[in-house]
């Protein structure tokens, strides 16, 4: 009996995949600054994990925008101008009102249900249009959820997939805003 191949590139893509998450966590959150410059040397030891792993997520990182690789001057985090806010709020609402408008008709219950459980479960979070600042975490997870959940309603798989590759931008200018 001949035994299959191992596919020893499944560790990797599964650890690059939790090394992007966590590095795009730290760039939403500004615990890594815009203008920060960032190695894949410093981050593998921060992360335990090693140097191609690291920067297989800066590539993804750099394809979405997130950061600059400079060649022979080194990777930067990127900030957002005001002018890159704008665009962003103004493509957010084109992408979620479209969402919306087709979400109407296909939704699945499942969807309009967890629609319905998320706005019930902001709704202690806020006071008077303000989010309460002790839970302000919870409410942005929350309102992120929500939002995605909307685009989601669409059906459209493209439409989900540009929507959560520009998602992080999003959620720096939410966290910050």
């Amino acid at each position: 009996m001949t035994r299959p191949s191992p596919n020893l590139r499944a560790g990797h893509a599964e650890l690059a995949d939790r090394a992007y998450d966590a590095l795009r966590d730290l760039i939403v959150t500004r615990a890594l600054r815009p203008g920060q410059k960032v190695t894949a040397e410093s981050l593998s030891h921060r992360f335990g994990v090693s140097r191609t792993t690291v920067k297989t997520a800066l590539d993804q990182l750099a394809a979405e925008g997130l950061v600059d690789v400079r060649p022979q001057v080194g990777t930067f985090i990127r900030g957002l101008t005001a002018t890159d806010v704008r665009e962003l709020w103004d493509l957010r609402v084109m992408l979620e009102t479209f969402a919306a408008q087709q979400g109407v008709d296909r939704a699945s219950d499942a969807q309009r249900a967890e629609l319905r459980c998320l706005v019930e479960q902001m709704d202690p979070l806020v006071d008077q249009r303000e989010y309460r600042e002790r839970r302000y975490a919870d409410a942005v997870a929350l309102n992120r959820r929500l939002h995605e959940l909307i685009v989601e309603t669409a059906n459209n798989t493209h439409l989900v997939g540009l929507y959560r590759r520009l998602g992080a931008h999003f959620h720096i200018i939410d966290f910050h805003s």
